[in-house]
């Protein structure tokens, strides 16, 4: 809430060196939809205390939410890399995004193993591998937007004979690491739909 800006705007006037005073409040701002101001309080947050893995992944949610895909995917890696449980199901996401299919697969099913957010993991493995199957060895392009119901990822196939479009469902991504000190994580983002078109039916 803006309420809770406004508190950690004066918790960090008080002690500008309060890495989580920056942190609490990218995530307040992120709940507001504010999403760059929240990447400026996430990366100061980074820079005062760079072993923090959730502020990692929270700017990694929020270059997401902005589309910004690769950013999103450093993010992941640097978060997973300090223990974040639930870095590899997000990169897969931001990877069907940036349609680098196969290196997303590998991030689902490394999920799987790790015993990491098993469900979500496996069930976009599953929609992944039916993806990979109909573009296999064709060329696609790849274009995105968002509606009503969250993103759609929409991939336009040559060789894709068939007359109608198939449509696989994924799940979104694991919403954000929770304040400090309660740790209560946030929602998730919303799923997606990869939708799959012949080459004469322009990708939408």
């Amino acid at each position: 809430s803006q309420q809770a800006i406004e508190h950690y705007t004066e918790a960090i006037e008080l002690n500008p060196q309060m890495d989580l005073a920056y942190y609490n409040r990218g995530n307040a701002n992120s709940i507001l939809k504010n999403y760059e101001e929240a990447l400026e309080d996430y990366s100061k947050a980074i820079q005062l205390y760079p072993d923090h893995s959730d502020s990692f992944f929270n700017r990694a949610n929020a270059n997401a939410d902005l589309c910004r895909f690769q950013e999103a995917i450093n993010d992941y890696d640097e978060a997973f890399r300090l223990g974040s449980k639930n870095a590899l199901f997000n990169k897969g996401n931001a990877l069907v995004f940036l349609g680098r299919f196969d290196e997303a697969l590998r991030c689902y099913i490394e999920s799987e193993l790790k015993g990491m957010d098993n469900s979500g993991a496996r069930e976009n493995r599953r929609a992944l591998e039916i993806v990979i199957s109909i573009i296999s060895n064709r060329k696609y392009t790849i274009k995105k937007y968002k509606d009503l119901n969250g993103m759609l990822v929409s991939v336009s196939v040559d060789g894709y004979n068939n007359n109608i479009e198939s449509n696989q469902r994924f799940q979104g991504r694991v919403g954000n690491a929770g304040n400090f000190p309660s740790g209560e994580g946030f929602p998730g983002g919303a799923g997606f739909l990869v939708k799959i078109v012949p080459k004469n039916i322009p990708a939408i």
